[in-house]
């Protein structure tokens, strides 16, 4: 939705609306969570079932790139893992999706550089979330 300076991405907005409709869509990120909802209120893009941020825990050895999170909402949904993709624009993204076990996807609109996100040889990179 935003790039790593946390401003919104063209598109974003009607891609996360259209995800929405067929997906339970939720945000895990080490931001603030003041900050992440604010963003979703002005960017009026409250599609997400749950909005983490590894500052809800206070043990560090849950916050991203820990799997806890994804394993938190996996077990809240009762979803398994093949059910379950994570996308995101930083190393500490695709980290977490493989320690739960999950399949990772680069978006390259944030901290990785598509020579970056072949070394972490995930299966799928979008230039883009459109």
């Amino acid at each position: 939705v935003c790039s790593s300076d946390l401003k919104f991405i063209t598109g974003a907005k009607e891609a996360l609306e259209n995800l929405s409709k067929k997906y339970k869509l939720a945000v895990i990120s080490g931001a603030h969570k003041k900050m992440l909802l604010d963003m979703i209120e002005e960017g009026n893009i409250n599609y997400f079932s749950d909005v983490i941020s590894s500052y809800d825990f206070d043990d560090l050895a849950k916050r991203k790139p820990a799997p806890y999170a994804i394993n938190m909402l996996a077990e809240k949904y009762g979803l398994s893992k093949n059910e379950i993709i994570s996308i995101g624009d930083d190393r500490t993204d695709v980290e977490m999706a493989r320690s739960a076990g999950v399949t990772p996807i680069v978006v390259l609109t944030g901290n990785l550089r598509h020579e970056e996100a072949e070394e972490l040889r995930v299966a799928h990179i979008l230039e883009s979330i459109t």
